[in-house]
C-alpha cells in the first residue's frame, strides 16, 4: 500500500510584491551641478558603470541609469527622483545625500513611492472593506477600479496615501509618504527622507491590518 503524498503547498494568491520604490524631492534643483561626474566625485556612482544619459527634449533635465544599486535618476529644474526595482536600494537615502551636499536647495515637499503587484484574484476578498468590484454603469466600461484614503500619525507631518487600484489583469497598491517641508530645515527633510526609507515595515503592518493583505 503506497502512502499518499502530501498535497503541495499552492502560494498564497493574496500576496502582492514590491515592484518600484522611488524617491523625489520637489523644489529648485541645479541641474547644472547634479551630474554623473559630480556624483561620482561624492560616491554616489561609479562612474565607469553608467548605462545611460537621456536627455529630455521637451524640457531641461536628465535621466541617468545604472547599476542596480545606483537605479534611475531623473533630474529636472523642479524636482530630483531616484526610482529602483530593487528592494534593496534606498532611494530616499540618495536624495538625502544631495539635500546634505546642497543644503541651500530649496525644497518644498519630499516623498516615498511604492508600488506593489497583485492578482486580480485577491480583489474579490476586498470587497467587505468598500473596494468597488461590481461597480457598473450602463453602457461604459470600467478600465480601472480604486480605494484610496490618507493616514496620518499625531505629531508627525508626514501623510501616507494608500491607493488601491485594479486596472485590467494587475491589482496595484501605491502607497505614498508625502511630506510637505516648507517649515522644515535640510536636517529635518533629511531625516524624514531617510525615516520613510524604512517604510516597507510599517506598510507591512498597514495592510495587513486595513486591507487584510501580505507583502513578501
Amino acid at each position: 500500500m503506497q502512502t499518499p503524498k502530501a498535497p503541495t503547498e499552492q502560494p498564497d494568491s493574496s500576496v502582492f510584491s514590491l515592484a518600484q520604490v522611488s524617491a523625489v524631492a520637489v523644489g529648485a534643483i541645479n541641474t547644472s551641478i547634479i551630474h554623473p561626474a559630480w556624483l561620482a566625485e561624492v560616491g554616489l556612482l561609479d562612474d565607469s558603470s553608467l548605462a545611460s544619459i537621456e536627455l529630455d527634449l521637451q524640457q531641461p533635465g536628465l535621466r541617468l541609469t545604472g547599476p542596480p544599486d545606483f537605479g534611475k535618476w531623473l533630474i529636472r529644474p523642479d524636482r530630483l527622483t531616484v526610482e529602483t526595482e530593487n528592494a534593496g536600494v534606498r532611494p530616499g537615502s540618495k536624495v538625502a545625500k544631495i539635500l546634505e551636499l546642497l543644503p541651500w536647495t530649496p525644497v518644498v515637499a519630499v516623498g516615498l513611492n511604492y508600488r506593489f503587484a497583485g492578482p486580480p484574484s485577491a480583489a474579490g476578498k476586498l470587497a467587505e472593506i468598500g473596494f468597488p468590484t461590481n461597480f457598473v454603469v450602463p453602457g461604459y466600461s470600467v478600465p480601472q477600479r480604486g480605494l484610496h484614503v490618507a493616514l496620518s500619525k499625531e505629531g508627525e507631518v508626514t501623510v501616507r496615501h494608500l491607493q488601491l487600484s485594479l486596472v485590467e489583469d494587475e491589482l496595484q497598491l501605491h502607497v505614498n509618504f508625502h511630506t510637505d517641508t516648507k517649515k522644515l530645515d535640510t536636517q529635518q527633510t533629511v531625516k524624514t527622507l531617510k525615516r520613510c526609507d524604512d517604510g516597507l515595515a510599517e506598510i507591512r503592518e498597514i495592510v495587513q491590518a486595513s486591507l487584510g493583505i501580505e507583502i513578501e
